[in-house]
């Protein structure tokens, strides 16, 4: 299945132009952003919606599949594919931590920190 675009112009803009907040900072909704944001709000919901049933579709499907790679329609075509997921790895740094006598101190030396991107929520309910 191919996407599309899920990103306007407008929010990449916006992220890209006020990446500093304000700690405490309130802005008073024009009568535009407030409807947005009960406009936004609405479409989350609906969107919550669909992915609920889309969810359910998918274990209808992935039931009827089993153990199978491969759904194929009555006309042959392949329908879904369901196939095993990558490997992983992942490194035992305690256990390197301690073959090699690495402290508290060495850590935090070698720690640095950096500020994550602005999260937005939206806060309305039902």
């Amino acid at each position: 299945m191919k996407h599309i675009n899920t990103k306007s112009e407008a929010e990449e803009k916006a992220k890209k132009e006020y990446t500093k907040v304000v700690p405490g900072m309130s802005v008073d909704a024009d009568e535009k952003a407030e409807a947005c944001a009960h406009e936004l709000f609405e479409v989350l919901k609906k969107i919550d919606d669909l992915q609920l049933r889309a969810s359910e579709l998918k274990g209808a499907i992935m039931g009827a599949m089993k153990d199978g790679a491969q759904l194929r329609g009555r006309d042959g075509r392949i329908l879904c594919t369901w196939i095993a997921g990558n490997v992983s790895k992942s490194v035992d740094y305690d256990g390197i931590f301690k073959k090699y006598k690495v402290t508290a101190e060495d850590i935090k030396a070698f720690t640095t920190f950096k500020q994550g991107a602005r999260k937005f929520t939206i806060e309305l309910d039902d």
